[in-house]
């Protein structure tokens, strides 16, 4: 049993922001809005074909696919336009 002592202070905080984020990218993709991932040196401009290119881990984090592999997108800017 869990006791009070032994939960910790935003131990599911994670998977809910990265479950805001997904669904929030997801749904603007579906209503044929475009999205925008900045990084550093690169812009790369998503619209509603590569809505499956999305995925939530189990940890909270979001993925989007590059090539055969994945690369997390928690810290890269994103803009919904």
């Amino acid at each position: 049993m869990l006791t009070n002592d032994k939960m910790i202070k935003g131990r599911f905080a994670k998977l809910y922001h990265g479950k805001k984020m997904y669904n929030d990218i997801v749904n603007h993709l579906n209503n044929n809005g475009n999205v925008l991932l900045c990084t550093y040196t690169k812009v790369t401009k998503y619209q509603s074909k590569h809505s499956n290119m999305f995925k939530l881990g189990k940890s909270g984090s979001v993925y989007v696919q590059r090539g055969k592999n994945w690369d997390c997108i928690d810290y890269a800017g994103i803009k919904l336009i």
